[in-house]
């Protein structure tokens, strides 16, 4: 009667071990959206609200200031070909 319920005992302790011992399958990673926007001056060239030179960029006809970088760090704004003067 031990010697059953051991057996049974391990049979049911192999199969959940084997259960839990399969790896789940990676899930699909999302896709991403790559797109072209124009980047310029928002109050020079896109005529947003502001008082100063701020770098913004215009997706599907609406523009948007940009955070974590500032004009100046891409060159000069008010030079001939800057984002003051040009849409990029």
């Amino acid at each position: 009667m031990i010697l059953k319920k051991l057996f049974i005992a391990s049979a049911f302790m192999m199969c959940y071990g084997s259960i839990n011992a399969q790896t789940p399958q990676p899930g699909t990673a999302k896709a991403t959206v790559t797109q072209t926007v124009e980047a310029a001056c928002g109050q020079c060239m896109f005529k947003l609200k502001g008082d100063d030179c701020d770098l913004a960029v215009r997706i599907n006809g609406k523009a948007y200031f940009v955070n974590g970088t500032k004009i100046d760090d891409h060159g000069d704004a008010h030079a001939d070909d800057g984002f003051c003067n040009r849409i990029r």
